[in-house]
């Protein structure tokens, strides 16, 4: 013997509309929690952004009394260098990049070439990180010495 199943088609009609029902309101709870995620995500960012614009300007002012100090700091650095060269060094510039210090010195021959480098080896508090090949552009032929100052 067969068995078969008879389902009323009022009782689905019932059923389909009690489904679309549920998926009708699980779609509103969806939609109300993806716009209070959102409303909570715009609040956040608005009062990140208003918090980072006043830490922005207390790291300025702290970044420009820094760069101030450490400013400072360099030149002092280069006086104490430039008053401990001997007077018979004759350089053209002296600079200042990633904390060493370089000197540009005109190549006249080689003997001046290792003078200067002797003299530059004996100044105390500073010792010589990078020596230049003489290089030649339009005012005449230079080489650049780096030094830094010896943490000692």
């Amino acid at each position: 013997m067969t068995e078969l199943n008879f389902t009323p088609s009022w009782y689905i009609k019932i059923r389909r509309n009690r489904l679309i029902k549920l998926y009708k309101t699980i779609m509103i709870i969806l939609e109300i929690i993806l716009i209070l995620s959102s409303l909570i995500f715009m609040v956040t960012l608005i009062n990140r952004n208003s918090l980072s614009s006043k830490n922005k300007e207390i790291a300025d002012k702290i970044g420009s009394l820094v760069t101030s100090e450490y400013d400072k700091y360099n030149f002092e650095i280069i006086q104490t260098l430039d008053t401990k060269l001997p007077k018979s060094i004759n350089y053209s510039e002296i600079t200042l990049e990633n904390d060493s210090i370089f000197i540009d010195f005109k190549y006249v021959d080689k003997k001046s070439y290792t003078d200067n480098l002797k003299l530059l080896e004996k100044i105390k508090g500073f010792k010589i990180n990078y020596i230049g090949v003489p290089t030649q552009n339009e005012k005449g032929t230079y080489y650049r010495v780096g030094m830094k100052k010896d943490e000692k």
